[in-house]
């Protein structure tokens, strides 16, 4: 390999139960390959952190087949799952294999979270947080900041702060992949965003706040993507970059090209503390 991967985002399923407009992953189609065959390449790369994500991956029939694979061949990764809130589960068979559920919540207001989200599930959401709560779950917010909610951050905060959560993740909107058609819907201003984290840098909260990334080319060099179609990438604002597409044949004697992840983890995703500090 030519460079070293640290981050990997595994996007497990296409199915959602949400009609977001800004969908990233709006870009991938049904069509799957087997899994084990893009497990087989996640773990030939040894990544130091895996993200799962979908579509919605508690909708993936296959996912605690999937997570139970993913932990035994990579024992001392750092695998978190990031899901919207709104299905209903049994988290205890998720806690098995994650260090980390990641829930995005864009709103607190049904009409916003409407808006952001095409369907009105919020008090679904806000019911599987407080089951969430009472579980031995280490269990993050991720808030992406628009237009269309960026006055809501410091009740988004403190809501954050009544769940006992162990980190909050503030995004930031970015037109690219599937998304890339709303920036006059939802995308902020470099002066605008820096104005919201300079008031945010004046509170004090009892959990870690990862703030948001500073342009594209930061996430691209950031994240490895992987789809499940097999679809290696990394994301452009009209698409996405397929580096290459797995199968049976596939190793990672590749040199992907892509930036310096070593580099970008050292002065970005550290923020996430991606260590796994116990055995699940």
């Amino acid at each position: 390999m030519g460079k070293e991967i640290i981050s990997v985002c595994y996007e497990v399923n296409k199915e959602c139960n949400l009609k977001c407009d800004y969908c990233i992953t709006s870009d991938n189609e049904n069509n799957k390959i087997d899994y084990k065959m893009i497990i087989k390449y996640i773990v030939s790369l040894n990544p130091k952190r895996i993200v799962i994500s979908g579509g919605e991956p508690l909708l993936d029939p296959d996912l605690i087949k999937k997570l139970a694979v993913l932990r035994e061949l990579c024992p001392d990764s750092y695998i978190s799952l990031s899901t919207n809130g709104t299905v209903k589960y049994d988290y205890n068979l998720i806690n098995k294999y994650v260090d980390c559920i990641d829930v995005s919540l864009p709103s607190l207001s049904s009409d916003v979270y409407e808006l952001m989200r095409g369907r009105n599930l919020l008090s679904n959401v806000k019911e599987n947080l407080e089951d969430l709560k009472e579980l031995d779950i280490d269990l993050r917010l991720s808030f992406m900041l628009t237009r269309v909610n960026k006055d809501e951050i410091f009740d988004f905060l403190a809501y954050a702060e009544s769940l006992n959560v162990k980190e909050v993740r503030i995004g930031r909107y970015f037109p690219f992949r599937g998304g890339n058609k709303y920036s006059f819907k939802y995308e902020l201003s470099q002066d605008e965003i820096d104005l919201v984290v300079s008031k945010i840098n004046k509170e004090d909260y009892p959990f870690k706040i990862v703030l948001p990334i500073g342009n594209l080319q930061l996430m691209s060099d950031s994240y490895l993507t992987i789809n499940h179609m097999g679809q290696v990438s990394t994301p452009t604002y009209d698409g996405k970059n397929i580096l290459l597409e797995i199968n049976e044949d596939t190793n990672n004697d590749v040199d992907l090209n892509i930036g310096n992840q070593n580099d970008i983890f050292e002065k970005v995703l550290l923020k996430n503390n991606c260590k796994r500090t116990n055995n699940k």
